[in-house]
């Protein structure tokens, strides 16, 4: 079961690097996230393992409805290119690394992204991430519907859907930095 832990922390890494990425983007005036002190609270809502048996369903079953805490502060570049640091947090995912995108929204206080990651060993995941924000807000859902052997890294299992919903804040200042 730690296996499902760490493929749902991967993902919810990847619905976190997008929350705390930054925003706005495009359009001149166009509203973008404040640099600044963000916390966000994550949880998985629902993570179904296709070809799992019922004892490894119900412990992925366990996880569902935990709330995550993370605090980050958020930079000016970052406020300035959240797909760019989307992109470089999920580079650093492993199984996330090549995916490729056919919706990249992230302006106009609308976070719609959608894509399809490919997996080492076979089989791919496709993502998508829509929610909304404004310069202190943020609230978005992922859902990740993952095919193949290689999807879930655990004996047995040929696929996985998780969907995840991630609410952030901007608390104010980054320590010493001088960010408001």
């Amino acid at each position: 079961m730690k296996r499902t832990a760490l493929v749902g922390a991967s993902l919810a890494a990847i619905l976190l690097a997008a929350c705390s990425g930054g925003g706005g983007g495009g359009g001149s005036g166009a509203a973008q996230r404040q640099p600044g002190m963000w916390e966000s609270t994550s949880k998985i809502t629902q993570l179904q393992l296709t070809g799992a048996p019922p004892e490894m369903q119900a412990r992925a079953n366990a996880q569902v409805g935990q709330s995550q805490n993370s605090r980050e502060c958020l930079t000016p570049e970052q406020a300035r290119d959240p797909m760019g640091q989307m992109r470089r947090i999920m580079a650093r995912q492993g199984p996330t690394a090549n995916c490729t995108f056919s919706d990249q929204v992230f302006a106009g206080g609308v976070v719609r992204i959608r894509g399809t990651c490919p997996a080492a060993g076979g089989g791919s995941a496709q993502i998508a991430l829509e929610g909304t924000f404004t310069e202190t807000t943020m609230n978005v859902t992922m859902n990740v519907n993952a095919q193949g052997p290689a999807s879930a890294q655990m004996p047995g299992v040929t696929g996985m859907r998780i969907s995840a919903e991630t609410s952030a804040r901007r608390t104010g200042e980054c320590p010493g930095s001088g960010t408001q």
